[in-house]
């Protein structure tokens, strides 16, 4: 609920130790500009959840990030 309210450009994920596909699909619906996750966290469903969106996500070092 907290995410979905937030209002900023940029949000930066660094703490949790897991993001699943139930956190990805509040991500990808974030009106923000950029995200950026770390890489060690994502599951494997929250990755097919990342190519499915119209973000364009690249790596850089360990860390996903939108553009």
């Amino acid at each position: 609920e907290c995410l979905v309210s937030f209002r900023g450009k940029y949000l930066g994920i660094y703490g949790l130790k897991k993001i699943d596909e139930e956190i990805m699909v509040v991500l990808v619906t974030w009106r923000g500009e950029k995200i950026s996750l770390r890489e060690d966290a994502l599951t494997v469903k929250a990755r097919e959840i990342m190519k499915t969106q119209e973000y364009s996500w690249e790596i850089i070092g360990d860390v996903w990030a939108t553009f």
